[in-house]
């Protein structure tokens, strides 16, 4: 499974001449990094003061954010399968 590879190997696997990881799971990988940061961004605003007015959208967000980047992470082994 591509996503017991570490960052290292992952990469490495993507440089060589197999056929997997293609941009299917290129892109997942990808589209989960992007989720995470946009959650950890939500999760940074979360519990502030000064963005009280906005904690329970970004409540809302975080939990999508990490939803989405949990299927994105399947769907990097899914792209290969």
């Amino acid at each position: 499974m591509l996503t017991e590879l570490t960052i290292k190997e992952f990469i490495h696997k993507v440089i060589s001449n197999d056929p997997v990881p293609g941009g299917g799971s290129v892109s997942a990988f990808n589209g989960a990094l992007a989720t995470s940061l946009a959650a950890m961004v939500a999760n940074l605003t979360i519990g502030r003061k000064k963005y009280a007015e906005v904690n329970e959208v970004m409540e809302d967000l975080s939990a999508r954010f990490e939803e989405l980047a949990h299927q994105l992470i399947i769907d990097v082994d899914r792209d290969s399968d």
